[in-house]
């Protein structure tokens, strides 16, 4: 994901629907939303004091907890002559990349959803129209029309057309799909 894009997402946000999901305990996720809120202040220089300062933890504590950070590399110290710099962009990275892959999944699901209802509806119906259960050539000719999603849009159509015209097997079903499909690229086409 772009990390400029990545931006309009809201970290905080993102961070606490997702930090079980990346192993942060609940005093790491405290400690990170308090330098995510000290940064956004303007605040270069934060050092386990500035946070302890904003928290119910020691400085001790803090340390701790700015350790397992680090040696989980959510977190980047540096250390230079001007003091100590802390910088969440390790784990902005991870949470941009866990929200990218969600979405791929729940996108995955949506369109498994799609097909295993046209699927379903494709059987009952055949069923009925064919008067007896499908045999496994015509389960698999389904399943190959299901398998690109692009078909979803037809496949219902065409089986109000096979209903409204009575159509008796499964290859009529297979040439009224083909020929929708053709007609929908040759009106892309024309576009």
């Amino acid at each position: 994901m772009n990390f400029n894009n990545a931006n309009a997402i809201n970290f905080s946000y993102l961070l606490i629907e997702m930090y079980k999901k990346i192993g942060l305990q609940e005093d790491e996720l405290a400690v990170v939303l308090v330098i995510d809120h000290l940064l956004s202040q303007g605040n270069s220089l934060i050092t386990s004091s500035t946070i302890a300062l904003n928290m119910n933890y020691d400085e001790k504590q803090v340390d701790s907890i700015l350790a397992k950070l680090y040696e989980k590399k959510y977190i980047d110290i540096n250390v230079s002559q001007s003091g100590i710099t802390v910088s969440l962009s390790s784990l902005k990275d991870i949470l941009y990349h866990k929200f990218q892959e969600s979405i791929f999944t729940e996108k995955q699901l949506k369109e498994d959803e799609d097909a295993e209802k046209i699927r379903s509806d494709a059987f009952n119906t055949l069923e009925k129209l064919f008067n007896r259960s499908l045999t496994p050539v015509e389960i698999n000719r389904i399943d190959d029309w299901l398998s690109d999603s692009d078909n979803y849009e037809f496949i219902p159509e065409v089986l109000k057309e096979a209903v409204s015209k009575r159509y008796t097997n499964i290859n009529q079903l297979d040439r009224a799909l083909i020929k929708r499909i053709r007609q929908s690229l040759i009106k892309q086409d024309d576009k």
